[in-house]
């Protein structure tokens, strides 16, 4: 009978529909989303380059996050060049972090409400799934994140030194996959600070050093890994994109303003209500905790979660007054928002788990994880990466202009006048035509000696002056195919 039970709980059964739906819709994403400029770029490098030169770390660009771009190389070689095959590995593992996902949210409470409103909240959300559906290592790094989390989790409850290692290892490649994930490292690193400091509380020396020494190993093995890359990107000033307005403004306004995908406004009301709730459930958390001395494992969890939460900013913040480096912007703080759910999470397991605050908590995710998925219902879609909202009608214009050529009997190959903006799209794309009917060309000034260009719809004015006229208008990515009235 426990075993039927089982098998009929409702949150496995809403598991197994929400992750199939997902994966669904990013599978049909991987497929009709136009190539971004940043996969492009990244995906011709790739294709282009000695496996040993990109195993090497010997491509220095500030686009070359390595495990994914070595995961491109190979599914490129294995499968060909197809955008679906460059996108798939970020796309395979989201389905590690919807596990993972899962995992988290059963260890902390075993209520299905809990189960079923996490993952929402957790999984629900166009901006993060944009990044499992495009090739460039956010979405790798983002699973691997959460499997650390996860193995912090078990490392807790269990303080079996085997989980440290799978901890280490997965925090390791999610380092590997996008190198801001440091800063989720040094997160890493400070929760395990805490589980030392109850080690030695209890004076169980011995394992308080191997917990030391198994990590020291990692750091080192990752430093001697990872050193040259990473100096080398800060010489040559590739870390350059960014905010330099202050992390309030550059990354928690820039990130939740993106997470609302334009389908909603209000960033500030809608920041100020999340960092609300977190900090009332965090503030009675710890009152509650401080009270109840004996329970070393939800003091345990309550700091892990206000790590989560907090110091990946502190971060931040440092990296941007010691070395110079920009205040991450946008994609590259996606990190941040699950990570900063996982923290909250944590908070609210502790309520879930208390008769008379479990009303009140089940009341507060369900109300979030229902205006998590209305969200996601108006913006979820099958067109536009919300980063790279130019690219969205590349293969359009692709055939636009050569239905043009065709019907007006064009001299080819057609010289295609593009801002920087658009060549590695162009470029990628056009690998696939049978006939190299067109070329892109990078037009740095005002164009006069190319019959067509393809610009954003800010170059409309000087275009007009130039002497070129509008074939056709994209407004979806306020773009424009433009003729020369001189050919």
């Amino acid at each position: 009978m426990q075993h039927y039970q089982r098998i009929k709980s409702p949150e496995k059964y809403f598991a197994l529909f929400l992750f199939a739906f997902l994966f669904i819709y990013l599978i049909l994403r991987i497929i009709k989303v136009d190539m971004t400029v940043d996969e492009s770029a990244s995906a011709l490098m790739c294709i282009d380059s000695p496996f040993m030169k990109i195993l090497s770390f010997d491509c220095i660009v500030a686009g070359n996050h390595w495990l994914n771009s070595v995961l491109i190389y190979l599914f490129a070689h294995w499968f060909g060049i197809g955008q679906a095959f460059i996108r798939l590995p970020n796309t395979l593992i989201f389905s590690v972090y919807f596990l993972f996902c899962y995992k988290i949210l059963r260890q902390l409470s075993q209520n299905p409400v809990f189960t079923i409103s996490g993952l929402i909240i957790l999984c629900v959300n166009a901006y993060l799934l944009d990044f499992f559906s495009l090739a460039r290592g956010y979405g790798l790094s983002v699973a691997f994140m959460a499997g650390s989390v996860y193995y912090l989790l078990m490392l807790y409850q269990t303080q079996l030194l085997r989980y440290l290692h799978y901890l280490l290892i997965f925090a390791f490649l999610s380092v590997l996959s996008n190198f801001v994930m440091l800063n989720f490292l040094v997160t890493m690193l400070a929760a395990l600070t805490w589980l030392v400091i109850l080690l030695l509380t209890r004076k169980e020396y011995r394992k308080t050093v191997y917990t030391l020494l198994i990590t020291v190993a990692y750091l080192i093995i990752l430093t001697l890994v990872i050193y040259r890359p990473v100096h080398e990107l800060k010489i040559q000033n590739q870390l350059y994109w960014g905010g330099v307005n202050g992390f309030w403004k550059d990354t928690v306004h820039s990130l939740i303003s993106q997470i609302l995908y334009n389908g909603w406004g209000m960033v500030q009301v809608v920041t100020i209500v999340i960092l609300l709730i977190i900090s009332v459930t965090g503030i009675i958390s710890l009152i509650f905790i401080i009270q109840n001395k004996k329970r070393h494992k939800d003091r345990l969890l309550f700091l892990a979660g206000l790590t989560m939460i907090i110091l990946p900013g502190l971060s931040i913040v440092l990296q941007n007054k010691l070395l110079g480096t920009p205040f991450l912007f946008m994609r590259t703080g996606l990190f941040l928002w699950p990570l900063s759910l996982f923290g909250w999470l944590f908070f609210a397991g502790y309520w879930f788990e208390r008769d008379w605050s479990k009303k009140a908590i089940s009341i507060l995710m369900v109300s979030v994880s229902v205006i998590l998925a209305v969200h996601g219902s108006t913006t979820f879609n099958l067109y536009k990466a919300q980063d790279w909202q130019a690219d969205i009608d590349n293969r359009t214009l692709i055939s636009d202009l050569k239905s043009y050529a065709r019907q007006n009997n064009t001299h080819q190959p057609i010289i295609l006048g593009v801002r920087n903006i658009h060549f590695y799209q162009l470029s990628y794309y056009n690998r696939f035509q049978s006939e190299q009917w067109f070329s892109p060309e990078i037009i740095p000034g005002k164009p006069d000696k190319v019959s067509f260009c393809y610009f954003t719809d800010e170059w409309h004015n000087q275009m007009d002056s130039a002497g070129y006229t509008i074939l056709k208008q994209y407004p979806r990515s306020h773009t424009a195919l433009y003729r020369s009235d001189k050919q």
